[in-house]
């Protein structure tokens, strides 16, 4: 239970993620080197994280760093495939393959059993996510030459997202879930440090400079929305599988629309096709939660 509630709270917290963005005046790549770096250093200021570094093997501190460039490399395909589709709602319909490469990745590498009711699951919460994307009136699907090309990005960017949750459910075992994810954090922010010369040739800008209004915005995102969200996570994936995980986490725009109703008189998206999609999403999460503990039992 308490698993559930940790996983719950931090996609509440990444559900804020969207209106920082819209808050923060800083370009994709830049935000989310600003937002690793602020994350990374205030884990380094915190007396236990350094405990937890101490007690934990050198071998996991380098997987740990590794699994950081994962989660640097989504963020990076992600943002990237919303560049080429000029649309954040195409990016929210493939991240709905998340759960179902879970759902692949989890028993080949954790060696768990396979259950065939996750791939259903999966392409259930495909189809809500899908959903919830016809619910923007601004964000339909539209053929064009650069949709193949941010599919595919969008695809790359939702099975890393699953590698990366796969591989935190096999390493975490009885380490610091706090300590961990500042390991991933530094390592995801080098990594991004190591695209930095590259970015003319790939046509991009980087933004050394925050203004004094995105400070404020850019201390929540990163120790509210990074830092504590993704202990959360973490701590979760101690007592729950990664698919399960997953499954909670495509709560996220719902949660995420549901702020941006409340903050920011957005109700646009407050529509059938956005209550449809909930009403499968929400419908899967909890046919989850049966059908694992029928299984169990």
């Amino acid at each position: 239970m308490q698993g559930l509630a940790s996983m719950h709270i931090a996609t509440l917290l990444f559900g804020f993620t969207a209106i920082l963005g819209k808050l923060i005046t800083l370009n994709a790549l830049s935000l989310v080197w600003w937002r690793m770096g602020i994350a990374t250093i205030v884990f380094m200021l915190i007396p236990s994280v350094w405990k937890g570094l101490q007690a934990m093997s050198k071998a996991k501190r380098i997987l740990f760093l590794i699994n950081g460039s994962l989660v640097a490399l989504h963020w990076i395909t992600f943002y990237g495939a919303i560049k080429i589709g000029n649309s954040a709602s195409l990016v929210l319909g493939v991240f709905g393959m998340v759960a179902f490469f879970t759902a692949i990745l989890e028993p080949w590498i954790i060696g768990s059993r396979f259950r065939k009711h996750q791939l259903i699951l999966g392409i259930i919460i495909l189809l809500g996510l899908l959903c919830i994307n016809r619910a923007n009136p601004e964000g339909a699907l539209t053929w064009d030459n650069n949709f193949a090309l941010a599919i595919g990005v969008g695809l790359l960017s939702a099975f890393l997202a699953a590698l990366f949750s796969v591989f935190n459910k096999k390493w975490i075992g009885h380490d610091s879930a706090t300590s961990a994810t500042a390991l991933q954090m530094l390592g995801g922010f080098l990594t991004i440090c190591l695209f930095l010369p590259f970015l003319g040739q790939l046509g991009s800008s980087f933004e050394w400079l925050l203004l004094p209004s995105d400070w404020f915005w850019m201390i929540i995102l990163s120790v509210l929305c990074t830092n504590l969200a993704f202990s959360l996570e973490m701590t979760a994936l101690k007592s729950m599988s990664a698919f399960t995980a997953n499954i909670i986490l495509n709560l996220e725009p719902i949660y995420g629309v549901g702020i941006a109703a409340l903050a920011l008189k957005e109700y646009q998206m407050l529509n059938g096709w956005f209550y449809l999609g909930t009403t499968l999403i929400i419908a899967t999460v909890f046919l989850n939660v049966i059908l694992s503990k029928r299984l169990e039992s």
